[in-house]
């Protein structure tokens, strides 16, 4: 209850006007004054609860990044653990370049391969 009163303070409003947004800023200021961040989540369990958060919001604050879509291609070509890094930023150049023909893809047409 404390941390949904701090939000609504800083805020303004109620708790069904508390948005995603506003629940990370404030874990974000929790995490910057070196606060634990562990035990203020439960207040985002009650919003989502109450069902005051959209149906496309991330399941908890444990983890934000996994639930909230697609990652970056930096990101993605990190996750290979490349120690090469010549091949590493060639890898990015060349899907960065290829991007918009894999993001959308003709329609009725199948996407191609990388090779």
């Amino acid at each position: 209850m404390n941390d949904l009163t701090k939000i609504m303070v800083s805020k303004g409003g109620t708790p069904a006007d508390i948005t995603v947004g506003d629940a990370l800023e404030y874990r974000a200021a929790l995490q910057e004054h070196h606060a634990q961040s562990a035990g203020h989540t439960l207040f985002y369990a009650w919003l989502r609860r109450l069902g005051s958060l959209p149906d496309d919001a991330p399941a908890t604050l444990r983890n934000p990044s996994r639930a909230t879509g697609q990652v970056g291609i930096e990101q993605l070509v990190d996750r290979c653990d490349l120690t090469c890094r010549p091949v590493r930023d060639l890898m990015v150049d060349y899907l960065t370049e290829r991007r918009p023909g894999l993001d959308y893809p003709n329609a009725g047409q199948r996407p191609r391969s990388l090779s």
